[in-house]
């Protein structure tokens, strides 16, 4: 998503005002781009929670929320353009995912207004959109889950780690490679249901040659996929060992020990 200079310019003030105000946080995946651009739809950052109401009212000053039904609308008709572009790559794939937002358009519907959601007593996130640019803050780490679709939070350790080794990157906060990695694979087996889009895959593949090749970073890596996976975290580690990430879900649905 290739942002506006007033985007763009919106994007340095927030990140300006986050190191101003001390404020935790790491964005969690798709930032080699910005301020300029970001690989997928949306800047997804991992706030701590003693500074999560902070870092929203600073978002709400210069984005709106992302619950208006209008920006809702421009925001799937900026996802359906984008779809349209990646199908010329991927053809395959593009029909179920144009149908995807089809789908969502058609249940579009004016809801009360409101600017924070509660998906749980735990779990807050707040999103933000304007034009192309769109933001979406969380207070903890959190997946979809595959027998019901509800987000289900990690082990706090894990966010620990991820504030813990976090790295600048420019001005922005980023995670170090094993706490991306990890992030980058429950992304693809939870949130997008087994698939992997492409900048996906190519992260992966790079994360993997790197975390797996480097003493400290691996043992980081076994530790997080252990609080993550339990007693699946073998297959994870040799499926991504081998690179084989595709077909993924279904052989840890079937493995026993998850």
């Amino acid at each position: 998503m290739k942002y506006s200079k007033k985007e763009t310019e919106t994007i340095v003030k927030i990140f300006y005002l986050l190191a101003e105000r001390n404020i935790l946080y790491v964005v969690l995946n798709g930032y080699d781009g910005l301020p300029d651009y970001i690989d997928g739809t949306d800047i997804d950052i991992l706030v701590h929670p003693k500074d999560f109401f902070e870092a929203k009212t600073l978002m709400s000053r210069d984005l709106n929320s992302g619950k208006n039904p209008l920006l809702r609308l421009q925001k799937i008709i900026s996802r359906f353009l984008l779809r349209c572009k990646l199908a010329i790559k991927s053809p395959d794939k593009a029909f179920y995912a144009l149908l995807k937002i089809f789908n969502k358009f058609m249940r579009l519907k004016v809801p009360p207004h409101q600017k924070f959601e509660d998906t749980s007593p735990r779990y807050l996130e707040a999103k933000f959109l304007t034009g192309n640019l769109e933001i979406h803050l969380v207070n903890h780490l959190a997946y979809k889950s595959p027998k019901n679709g509800k987000k289900i939070r990690v082990d706090p350790r894990i966010e620990e780690l991820l504030f813990q080794h976090r790295k600048k990157r420019g001005e922005i906060y980023v995670p170090s490679p094993p706490e991306e990695l990890t992030h980058l694979i429950c992304k693809g087996l939870f949130d997008k249901k087994g698939e992997f889009p492409d900048y996906y895959l190519v992260k992966l593949s790079s994360f993997s040659d790197l975390v797996l090749n480097t003493k400290d970073l691996e043992e980081r890596f076994r530790e997080i996929t252990e609080l993550l996976f339990f007693k699946a975290d073998s297959l994870i580690y040799d499926n991504v060992k081998d690179k084989k990430f595709e077909g993924l879900k279904q052989k840890l649905l079937k493995f026993s020990g998850y």
